[in-house]
């Protein structure tokens, strides 16, 4: 009997011991099971889509698939059924967060872009627009040539009425009647500048003979051309200096006023941009 009873004893005991031992196992693995659970299921987003020439990039998080949705242009256009659709490429990941872009190709003639994010099941969970619409604005943003000259500063001189505006990097002189503008201090020897100068009375252009200016050497050429809608003639030349760089001289009639744009340094982007940042105020 005595023996019977410690058996059952033994087998309540042993009975015990696994019951708690499970029920530990089971909390021990439950808690990380869970988080791995939260994890697989961490929300998919759609975020943001722009332009980063040559590239759509688009901003997301657990996105298993992004496609790119480019409508054509013309009446009656399903967006849905009738866009070219392109499949971006994942380009960087960071605990969920990450960067997808497409690569657009040349010479697209669409009216709008957008793009649809989708999960690890291949559910769709969002889709976002371009902030661009309308054929002309999206040629201008996917190809559109960036203006260079945005940050520059203007200088605007009401005495003569004339303003220009000029790279940040130059410095500005006024020096009786001249405006100079160069790209070191006034005392160093500039690599860039460019000057303004006026005179009393006009050009008579039909008697005019520039290789009379003290300050020419050689001539290398001449050529019309039109400043603020105001016609003008050109000289190409080497001075009389030291510095034998060659520099630029544009002879205008304005209001009953000789001008005279000088300039050298400049490359031929520069050169094009100061003359088309110059005008005459009305």
């Amino acid at each position: 009997m005595q023996n019977k009873a410690f058996s059952k004893i033994l087998i309540l005991i042993i009975l015990a011991v696994l019951a708690g031992g499970g029920i530990l196992t089971y909390q021990y693995w439950w808690l990380p099971k869970e988080e791995a659970k939260n994890h697989a299921i961490s929300e998919a987003k759609i975020k943001e889509i722009s332009i980063q020439k040559p590239n759509l990039v688009i901003t997301g998080e657990n996105l298993s698939e992004v496609k790119i949705y480019m409508v054509p242009t013309g009446t009656g256009i399903d967006p849905e059924t009738m866009s070219q659709i392109e499949n971006a490429t994942k380009q960087s990941e960071n605990n969920g967060e990450q960067v997808w872009i497409y690569q657009y190709p040349e010479n697209l003639l669409i009216t709008n872009i957008f793009a649809k994010g989708f999960d690890n099941n291949g559910n769709l969970v969002g889709r976002i627009d371009l902030p661009v619409i309308g054929a002309t604005a999206l040629w201008d943003a996917l190809y559109g040539i960036p203006d260079e000259t945005a940050d520059w500063q203007t200088y605007r001189n009401e005495e003569y009425r004339f303003e220009i505006r000029y790279p940040k990097w130059w410095n500005i002189y006024e020096l009786n009647g001249q405006i100079l503008f160069q790209d070191t201090p006034l005392e160093d020897i500039p690599n860039e500048w460019f000057s303004i100068n006026t005179k009393n009375d006009e050009y008579d252009f039909s008697s005019y003979d520039f290789s009379k200016e003290e300050i020419v050497d050689k001539i290398t050429g001449k050529e019309e051309i039109n400043i603020s809608n105001v016609n003008g003639f050109r000289y190409t030349f080497y001075p009389k200096s030291e510095l034998y760089i060659l520099r630029k001289y544009i002879i205008l009639n304005y209001k009953g006023r000789g001008w005279v744009l000088s300039y050298s340094g400049l490359s031929p982007g520069l050169e094009s941009q100061i003359l088309s940042a110059f005008r005459f105020l009305e």
